[in-house]
């Protein structure tokens, strides 16, 4: 397996087109192999040997399920400034307006807490088709400032203007955990 200067995977995983999809790869004796780790395949499954294959497959295929096992992983807290994402959604949600005040609703939506399942290799720089040993949670603020870090020591200059995202976090307890400044609720 190729790898980079960190050990992360750089390898590409073959392309699976729509009439190859929930057909087992096969060996030489025509007898179906796991998708993963090429092992043998025991009936009833059909494509990979083991649940653990099939996570590992998920991972490095589908950003929903990387969001899922990331948000497991690290209990919903950002691993740069410890905002609790899932306790400020659940806040979020209790206070949303009466649904004909339209322009609060608006407002409301706009506050969302948000997070990102961040590569702490970037892509570019190798970290593509990784398992979750490259992932962390990032609230959104975080998010940004590690991406706009990023690109500036990649290309040398800082380009910020193009980049705006409000950084207001509002909840019930008026909790505002990356140092943003603005409205609290």
């Amino acid at each position: 397996m190729a790898t980079d200067k960190a050990g992360v995977s750089t390898r590409r995983a073959r392309v699976v087109t729509a009439d190859q999809w929930g057909v087992p790869d096969r060996n030489e004796a025509g007898e179906p192999v796991c998708r993963w780790c090429k092992g043998s395949v025991i009936r009833p499954r059909r494509t990979f040997c083991s649940d653990p294959c099939v996570h590992e497959w998920k991972i490095r295929s589908s950003p929903w399920y990387v969001r899922r096992e990331v948000k497991r992983r690290d209990k919903g807290v950002c691993r740069m400034c410890g905002f609790n994402v899932v306790k400020a959604h659940r806040e979020w949600t209790r206070s949303k307006p009466p649904g004909g005040d339209r322009p609060a609703r608006k407002v409301w939506r706009a506050t969302r807490p948000r997070w990102e399942a961040d590569h702490i290799v970037p892509v570019a720089d190798g970290g593509g088709e990784c398992g979750l040993e490259n992932y962390r949670l990032l609230c959104r603020p975080c998010h940004v400032r590690v991406t706009v870090a990023w690109r500036a020591q990649r290309t040398g200059t800082v380009t910020v203007s193009k980049v705006t995202v409000p950084l207001i976090r509002v909840s019930a307890l008026g909790s505002d955990r990356c140092g943003s400044r603005g409205a609290r609720g």
